[in-house]
């Protein structure tokens, strides 16, 4: 029978076995997977040795029943199991294959995983562009495959290979004779010790003073109603005064912005303790509790751990950075306001557009347009762009100063703030042309509309309303004639609409591609994934990716693949790749080009981006009952 042996790297030296009994502890699985956690030399007589062994044995497996005896090195007369042999300085077993790992540290959060491991919380692993997909709709009809045996088998092999360094721990206080041999692998030492248990004595101590507890009681109090506060902030933020209206957190970026830092408040706590382990206050388990490896995370609390300082990260960065926006807009707020004042609104969103439209009037590019409809929408946008600058700007203008003040104070709370307003500024103050570029959009469409009908007139043909199809009908003489003359008087007028739609097309697709990249920034300073890419750097080994096997020293060798790059920015990866699919794509094209208005529904794919926050914020009565 085939058997898969993991054995340790550290313990892998055969110079260590050679002339001695030694006995391998560790984890059998199934008799197909044996995962080595430690080995224990006996230097005796070969009667002590047997009857020494089997008391060891009894003592581990009445610790911990997973542990065991799995094999010798050398001889035992009690022992008919797995034997293990050394041929040419390296370990051999009959019918067997030996793959070298190195233990996880769970100090440093190391482990070993078959999948990569999740930076989003698990309602965010589908993606959009998967999820609107047929294909899984298919699959949610199909009955999935279940593991097999030996994959089920693997998975428990994975979890004893990360259970390593505590099943060592407890090996330590349970066989007395333990050779540690990886001892020096170890971060504490006698001296530190000693410094845990002087530590958490003192911890002890002023857990028991009744000061704690009443500031402990009155913080929670505080949490709770803050967070109530901010709940009902976030509802109103998200809530509709009508359905076919939009909300706060769809019509502004500084709404929006606020409504991610107010959840990020809200789940803060839950985040919190979860990657925090309870720790058992009495002398005893404070005295288990001396060694790191005993007060390290669970693995499943691990990315919930890295979710929560890389948001914690983030909001550190853009409170830097915001400080810093905000200390050079009060220096420079004169010049910054009287740029924004004379080039961007009189020059460029008021004087310039004045020039489009007279450019447009007369013949643009030296293409004959139609001069009365040209003179109606040019005047039809002078008069709009006069309004705009009456009723809109003439108001704005005198509180510019105080409008940069707000932006600046508000980076306080970080640089994405002042963006955010200026994101808005730009939505407001472009309103017009907006308008306008909806306006003509409408105006094109119906005269494409119009040119459709009256073409399936000439063709004899006629759209049935009712059954919603195209029907054959016969019309008069005077039903064409009539239709002839509307058809050429609209082909005719379709170049000037047509001049006007583009030109303003195209500005307002500037405008939204200028917005859209301050929305990216914010983006990147919300979301931007620093945290996992640090650890990455330092120890792929925190960062799993997969598993891999390679040779080392004639044996087989399991490693774990680093996270890739993409799966770190999976959600951004799903933004561009649907906002790639509606607005950079043919059928982009054919929705200007037949007349359709371009609305870019931001709030739709920048909640793709909440991957480390519930889709439905956490009522305060379970926060109660995490935190109390």
């Amino acid at each position: 029978m085939h058997i898969q042996v993991f054995w340790p790297s550290d313990l892998i030296q055969t110079e260590e076995y050679i002339g001695v009994n030694t006995v391998v502890i560790g984890h059998n699985i199934e008799e197909q997977i044996l995962v080595v956690v430690a080995t224990l030399h006996y230097n005796q007589d070969k009667e002590l040795i047997d009857r020494n062994i089997l008391d060891e044995n009894r003592n581990i497996q009445k610790f911990n029943d997973h542990l065991e005896v799995v094999g010798v090195i050398g001889e035992a007369s009690w022992w008919n199991g797995t034997t293990i042999e050394i041929h040419n300085g390296q370990l051999y077993m009959d019918s067997s294959r030996i793959v070298v790992y190195d233990p996880p540290n769970p100090t440093m959060m190391q482990f070993f995983s078959v999948k990569p491991i999740s930076v989003s919380l698990p309602e965010h692993e589908i993606s959009l562009t998967s999820k609107d997909s047929q294909v899984d709709h298919i699959k949610d009809h199909v009955a999935k495959r279940s593991y097999s045996t030996q994959e089920k088998h693997f998975q428990d092999a994975i979890r004893c290979l990360n259970s390593c360094w505590r099943d060592r721990r407890e090996l330590l206080e349970t066989v007395p004779k333990m050779q540690s041999n990886w001892e020096n692998m170890k971060s504490w030492n006698n001296t530190f010790q000693k410094v845990y248990e002087l530590i958490f004595v003192i911890l002890n101590s002023f857990r028991n003073i009744p000061l704690k507890n009443y500031i402990r009681f009155i913080s929670l109090h505080i949490i709770i109603f803050t967070r109530s506060i901010f709940m009902i902030i976030i509802r109103l933020l998200n809530g509709r005064f009508s359905p076919d209206l939009p909300s706060l957190v769809e019509l502004s970026a500084t709404a929006q912005q606020i409504d991610l830092r107010l959840q990020q408040f809200c789940y803060a706590p839950i985040q919190y303790i979860r990657t925090k382990r309870k720790i058992d206050w009495s002398i005893a388990s404070l005295r288990h509790l001396q060694s790191p490896v005993e007060n390290s995370l669970p693995i499943e609390q691990y990315p919930e751990y890295i979710r929560f300082y890389n948001t914690l990260w983030l909001v550190i960065n853009d409170v830097t950075f915001g400080i810093t926006i905000g200390a050079l807009l009060l220096e420079h707020q004169r010049t910054i306001v009287e740029s924004i004042d004379k080039i961007l609104i009189w020059k460029i969103l008021y004087s310039d557009l004045k020039k489009i439209s007279m450019w447009l009037m007369n013949s643009p590019g030296g293409i004959k347009l139609n001069t009365e409809l040209s003179i109606f929408f040019s005047e039809l946008f002078t008069w709009m762009v006069e309004f705009w600058k009456l009723t809109l700007i003439n108001t704005l203008q005198p509180n510019l100063l105080l409008i940069l003040k707000i932006a600046a104070f508000s980076s306080t709370f970080g640089a994405t703030f002042p963006i955010a307003i200026f994101a808005d500024f730009l939505s407001v103050i472009t309103f017009h042309i907006y308008c306008f570029y909806f306006a003509s959009a409408r105006i094109f469409n119906w005269q494409l509309g119009i040119l459709n009908s009256l073409f399936n007139l000439f063709l004899g043909r006629k759209r049935n309303v009712l059954r919603n199809r195209i029907d054959s009908n016969d019309y008069d003489l005077d039903q064409l004639l009539l239709g002839t003359l509307l058809f050429t008087v609209v082909s005719f007028l379709l170049p000037t609409v047509f001049a006007f739609y583009m030109t303003f097309t195209i500005t307002s697709l500037l405008i939204t591609v200028i917005i859209s990249s301050l929305e990216l920034t914010m983006s990147c300073l919300n979301h931007f994934p620093i945290f996992v890419m640090l650890l990455r750097i330092k120890d792929h080994k925190r960062t799993p990716g997969g598993i891999v096997f390679k040779n080392y020293k004639g044996y087989l060798k399991i490693e774990s693949k680093p996270l890739r790059i993409g799966r770190m920015f999976e959600p951004f990866k799903n933004v561009i790749s649907k906002l790639n699919s509606l607005y950079l794509s043919p059928k982009t094209i054919q929705t200007i080009l037949s007349g359709h208005p371009i609305s870019v529904k931001r709030n739709k794919f920048y909640k793709m981006l909440y991957s480390a926050l519930p889709a439905e914020p956490i009522e305060n009565s379970e926060v109660w009952k995490a935190i109390s």
